[in-house]
């Protein structure tokens, strides 16, 4: 083969590939343009497209930016298998944790926890390290969302500075009152509402219910008697009983309901002073 010909073949193929190139620089942008400007759909088909035509088919970058389509398209499995896809497309360690990170996050948003501890417990971080604090703080609130508040604990402990006292007296005091992640107790509410109707919402928190659900089934058994001196007794009964059974029923299902929504309020609220007091740490 001439010289010339080789060149004009090599010089060819550069400028393809240069051209190859640009345009794929251009689709990635304008997928970016179409994301952020909410155009999912059009996002996710221009990634796809920019994908196809990639030297490398596997780019994890891209992958990660189809996946995040998926998430807010709403389908979650579709994002979780992009994210796999993009963690062994991935070769440098660092970006690896950091898509173990983004799967362990998704989990959590979820409530998926048990997911998250798996991805969590698979990386590596010398302890003391920021991305140590940082897993730590992930563990934490997976544990915190399952209720092992044991554990979450010292999870939360493990993601504050080294030798922060202040800090970490605060986190032991709230884990130490147990009541802030216990109370209401909704089973306590139910049976406080079955022996004394309006007595599991008054526990509870929720005054006015627990007077609503008295006086309805206090009425109730007063229309009985009431009936009672005007009827025979099993008039009155077969009359009133229906209604107070649905009244004194839908009260003691009320308070456990309310209770339990009060119980995860508490628990959000005391969540969220934990991540304060941690943010505030490290600083």
């Amino acid at each position: 083969m001439k010289f010339s010909t080789l060149f004009t073949i090599v010089f060819s193929f550069l400028l393809t590939s240069g051209i190859q190139a640009q345009n794929l620089e251009n689709t990635i942008e304008l997928g970016d343009n179409y994301f952020s400007s909410g155009q999912i759909p059009e996002a996710l088909f221009t990634y796809q497209r920019a994908v196809f035509f990639s030297p490398s088919s596997a780019d994890a970058e891209l992958l990660l930016k189809i996946a995040d389509c998926f998430e807010r398209d709403g389908d979650f499995d579709r994002s979780i298998e992009y994210l796999d896809h993009a963690y062994f497309s991935e070769s440098k360690d660092s970006l690896r944790t950091e898509i173990l990170f983004k799967k362990a996050i998704f989990f959590i948003k979820t409530g998926n926890f048990h997911f998250a501890l798996i991805e969590l417990l698979g990386i590596n971080a010398e302890e003391g390290t920021i991305l140590d604090r940082r897993k730590s703080l992930y563990l934490a609130s997976s544990y915190f969302g399952l209720e092992d508040f044991s554990n979450s604990k010292v999870y939360f402990l493990k993601a504050l500075p080294l030798n922060n006292h202040v800090y970490h007296n605060k986190i032991e005091n709230i884990f130490n009152k147990k009541g802030n992640f216990t109370r209401p107790n909704p089973s306590l509410a139910l049976w406080f509402s079955v022996f004394i109707p309006g007595a599991g919402q008054f526990y509870s928190g929720d005054w006015i219910a627990g007077i609503n659900s008295f006086l309805l089934t206090g009425s109730f058994i007063g229309l009985t008697f009431y009936l009672t001196s005007l009827y025979h007794p099993i008039d009155a009964i077969l009359t009133a009983l229906p209604w107070f059974q649905r009244y004194y029923q839908g009260g003691f299902d009320q308070a456990e309901k309310i209770a339990e929504r009060r119980r995860t309020r508490n628990r959000n609220l005391k969540f969220q002073e934990i991540l304060d007091i941690i943010e505030t740490a490290n600083k």
